[in-house]
């Protein structure tokens, strides 16, 4: 557990009211999330390529977020679309359809800077960002060019420890538990802090 009846009795009726209220819209991401949580994963890559999609999912549904506005990157499209030949035109329309997407380098970032002291210093989030966009873009292409930059055994449990954690952490947020409080619950949840690397493992 996350936090014990104590650490939430004041606002219990407030977390359920947002968990009920923003279950249906979150609800893909969660199913990615408990499946990983369940254990339903056999194998290390599976539960990473999951718990990875859980927080694009998570940050895609709560955020919002785009490259550019619908309108001014519906009038990019239909300029690009207007100078391309003909014959190609419905595959780069496709292949752009989600172009306004930020990356998941770019959804990881953002996720990681409510709750940045727990990720380590600057270069630290860099070096898990890229860990984990390295990794997952090897297991979904299999490019030959990423396997030296993908982790590997005991370094992927490690990454999907992190990103788990990450995705518990705005778990709390999402349900109304403020950052004060949050820290108050890292500093005693020993799982947490070990999910983190925070106990020196």
């Amino acid at each position: 557990m996350l936090f014990a009846y104590p650490d939430v009795a004041d606002n219990l009726q407030g977390m359920l009211k947002e968990w009920l209220e923003q279950h249906e819209a979150l609800a893909p991401a969660f199913n990615l999330y408990f499946a990983v949580r369940s254990g339903r994963h056999t194998y290390l890559e599976s539960a990473f390529l999951s718990i990875v999609q859980g927080l694009e999912t998570l940050h895609a549904r709560t955020s919002g977020e785009t490259l550019d506005s619908p309108e001014g990157f519906a009038n990019r499209i239909e300029r690009i679309l207007a100078g391309c030949p003909e014959e190609f035109r419905e595959w780069l329309a496709e292949e752009l359809a989600y172009a306004n997407r930020p990356s998941l380098r770019t959804r990881l970032r953002r996720m990681l800077k409510p709750f940045a002291t727990q990720f380590g210093n600057a270069d630290a989030r860099k070096q898990f960002v890229d860990g984990v966009v390295n990794t997952r873009n090897y297991l979904t292409h299999y490019d030959s060019t990423l396997a030296d930059r993908a982790a590997q055994g005991a370094a992927i449990h490690r990454l999907t420890a992190k990103l788990e954690a990450l995705f518990q952490l705005h778990l709390l947020a999402m349900v109304g538990i403020s950052q004060e409080r949050i820290e108050h619950l890292l500093a005693e949840n020993q799982k947490l802090r070990h999910r983190l690397g925070l106990d020196g493992s």
